[in-house]
C-alpha cells in the first residue's frame, strides 16, 4: 500500500490511538507505509492468518491443485486493514475483464499477512526477502515451482489507484515460465543476477529489524500519538523501501545490457542505503 509521507502522517495521527489496541497488527501497518481507519481492520477479505508451516501446506496444496487444472498459482499477501488488497481482491479480480483473464489461467490463493512477528517466515516459505507493499503479487509456474514475476512484486501496492485494463495488461503480460528457464543465461549474467538477489537479500533483513524496532517504539507510545521520532524513523524507513524495486530493476536491465554487449564480468553499482539502524 503506497500513498505520501503527508498523507501518511496526518492519518497516523488520527488513528493511532485506535490501531494501538490491535497493537501486533499495528507494525504491519505502519511498516507498509499504510494509513486506515480502524473500522477496516474489522472487515475480513482475507481468509485468518496461519503460521507459516499452515502456509507452506496451503501452497503445496494449492500448487498441486493448480498443477492438476493446468494453471499457475497467484498468491496474493495481503491484509484487512489495507485498503489497497481490499481493492484488489474486491474489485480488480472481480471484475469481468480481469476475471477472464485471470480465471482462465491462475488458482488464486490469498495469504493474510497478520502478525508481524510471522511476516518474515511467511516470506521465507515463499522464497521472496522482503514484503515491499500490500498487496503483494506473486505469480507461481507450475512446472517448476519458481516466480514469474519477481521484477514487478510492488506493482499491486498502489491497486487503489490502478484501472481494470492496467490489471488486464499486467496478467496477460505476464511470461508463461521464469526468464531463466525461456533463455538460458551466460556465467557472467547468472553471477551478476546472484549478487543482485543477495544484495536484496541483505537489504530485506535491514529492513526487517527496523519494523522490528518500529513496534517496539509504537508499543511503547501507547495510547499517546506517534513522536517526532517516530515519524523522522518512519519516514527514514519509507524512503529505503519506497525506491528499492525500482532500483533492483535497474541492476538487472543494467546486468543484462552488459551480458547482452559481452561483458564478463558485468559491473554493477549498489546503491548505498542510510537506515535509522545503522
Amino acid at each position: 500500500m503506497a500513498g505520501n509521507a503527508v498523507t501518511q502522517r496526518q492519518v497516523l495521527n488520527r488513528a493511532f490511538a485506535s490501531w494501538v489496541a490491535r497493537a501486533r497488527v499495528c507494525l504491519s501497518v505502519v511498516a507498509m507505509g499504510l494509513a486506515i481507519p480502524a473500522t477496516a481492520a474489522d472487515k475480513a477479505f482475507f481468509p485468518d492468518e496461519v503460521t507459516p508451516e499452515v502456509l507452506q501446506q496451503q501452497l503445496q496444496t494449492a500448487a498441486a491443485s493448480a498443477k492438476a487444472a493446468n494453471k499457475d498459482l497467484l498468491v496474493v499477501l495481503g491484509a484487512n486493514w489495507c485498503h489497497d488488497s481490499e481493492n484488489f481482491v474486491t474489485r480488480k479480480l472481480t471484475a469481468p475483464a480481469v476475471a477472464q483473464v485471470v480465471d482462465k489461467r491462475y488458482q488464486t490463493l490469498l495469504v493474510n499477512v497478520g502478525l508481524y512477528e510471522q511476516l518474515q517466515a511467511q516470506l521465507d516459505v515463499l522464497g521472496i526477502p522482503v514484503l515491499y507493499g500490500t498487496p503483494t503479487v506473486i505469480a507461481i509456474d507450475s512446472d517448476t515451482a519458481r516466480i514469474v514475476n519477481r521484477d514487478s512484486l510492488d506493482t499491486w501496492r498502489s491497486a487503489d489507484v490502478r484501472s481494470e485494463q492496467e490489471a488486464v495488461d499486467y496478467f496477460s503480460g505476464l511470461p508463461d515460465a521464469p526468464p531463466t528457464t525461456l533463455m538460458p543465461e551466460s556465467p557472467a549474467l547468472v553471477q551478476a543476477n546472484q549478487s543482485i538477489d543477495a544484495f536484496e537479500q541483505a537489504q530485506g533483513k535491514r529492513i526487517t529489524q527496523a519494523f522490528a524496532e518500529l513496534g517496539k517504539m509504537m508499543a511503547a507510545m501507547h495510547p499517546n500519538p506517534p513522536t517526532d521520532e517516530f515519524l523522522k524513523k518512519w519516514d527514514n524507513l519509507g524512503a529505503v523501501r519506497g525506491p528499492m524495486p525500482d532500483d533492483l530493476r535497474a541492476l538487472r536491465a543494467s546486468a543484462r545490457a552488459q551480458d547482452g554487449e559481452g561483458a564478463d564480468p558485468i559491473v554493477l553499482e549498489f546503491p548505498d542505503y542510510l537506515l535509522f539502524t545503522d
